[in-house]
């Protein structure tokens, strides 16, 4: 979350607000203002999310399965995770949808080609900011 600051008559943009410590040079995370004996937050820095795509591969009639984990970089934190199809996906079953790491599996059975479009959508419970970040899921049965 940028933050909006005076300068001469000038409205300037922070994205990101550092602080010394010793010798390094820290990002700060998040800024507080004492308000009626409750300190109300008034600067969280952003946060990104990654994963991996999912791709599994096995032998009918075993079921084809594959997971991602998100991994999620700066914030303040707890994050939520909703991870839900944005197209495809057909044939797919998921779990672990509200945790960093999804598994996609196909039904038992026979030969199948299964594809879709998986979306995290990630929300720092700090800061109320939200990320989304979309993987792709390939799941394949191969005929014995």
């Amino acid at each position: 979350m940028p933050i909006t600051y005076g300068d001469a008559g000038t409205n300037r943009t922070a994205t990101a607000i550092y602080y010394q410590d010793g010798a390094t040079l820290r990002t700060l995370r998040e800024v507080y203002i004492g308000d009626g004996g409750t300190n109300r937050l008034v600067y969280a820095s952003g946060f990104s999310v990654s994963a991996g795509a999912i791709n599994a591969s096995t032998v009918a009639p075993a079921p084809a399965s594959g997971n991602s984990t998100a991994t999620v970089t700066g914030g303040i934190g707890p994050f939520t995770h909703s991870w839900a199809f944005v197209s495809g996906g057909t044939g797919i079953n998921l779990s672990g949808t509200s945790t960093s790491t999804v598994t996609a599996t196909t039904a038992t059975g026979a030969a199948q080609l299964r594809t879709g479009t998986l979306r995290d959508t990630v929300t720092d419970t700090g800061s109320g900011s939200v990320q989304t970040y979309d993987i792709a899921a390939t799941l394949e049965v191969e005929a014995p």
